[in-house]
């Protein structure tokens, strides 16, 4: 399923749900940014591509909304500002112990806290610490554009989707199936996940 079915489904499921929520949601990514986050990181997979150039992201996440299994999608700039304080931590961790060898990867994920060609593409909307990155180059095995999680001060690396188009099409199935509630306290609204 395309990332324009699978979107337009999850909005489907928001309109009637919590309608609210719509106009949190960003416009299209620019070219420019997009340009930029390939130029430091790599080429990007079209169907991340496709997903931001829909929603860019989110206005604000105030509601905490997390509509990507309790995940709030950063907008492309957002990820690369993101992917820069997670290289600053790892370079001032680095210099006291060594980081990467503590950590344990999912196969096909490699061994590091943090590598420069990992994007952090969305944020938990309850905890800060905890990102799903595109891994932009995988170990061997791994594939290239597979979605990882990253928690802070976790050692685990587990790979979470093997694309952005899964990832997103699986949201919207949890939606349409009745497997996420909407949870209200007065204006703000949250997406409770299974």
């Amino acid at each position: 399923m395309s990332i324009g079915e699978s979107w337009g489904r999850i909005e489907a499921w928001l309109r009637v749900s919590a309608s609210e929520a719509l106009s949190e949601l960003e416009g299209p990514a620019t070219r420019e940014s997009l340009e930029k986050a390939s130029a430091i990181v790599g080429e990007l997979p079209e169907d991340y591509r496709a997903l931001v150039q829909i929603h860019d992201g989110v206005v604000a996440p105030q509601y905490g909304l997390g509509i990507f299994q309790g995940f709030v999608l950063h907008s492309v700039e957002g990820a690369l500002r993101a992917r820069g304080v997670m290289l600053d931590a790892r370079r001032q961790n680095a210099a006291q112990i060594d980081v990467d060898a503590a950590m344990s990867p999912d196969p096909g994920v490699r061994q590091a806290w943090w590598h420069e060609r990992w994007l952090p593409i969305a944020v938990s909307a309850d905890d800060s610490r905890t990102l799903i990155f595109l891994d932009l180059d995988p170990a061997p095995g791994g594939r290239r554009g597979q979605l990882v999680r990253h928690v802070v001060d976790m050692d685990k690396l587990p790979i979470i989707a093997g694309s952005v188009a899964e990832w997103v099409e699986r949201a919207a199935d949890a939606m349409e199936h009745g497997e996420v509630a909407v949870e209200r306290d007065g204006d703000l609204i949250s997406l409770v996940w299974p």
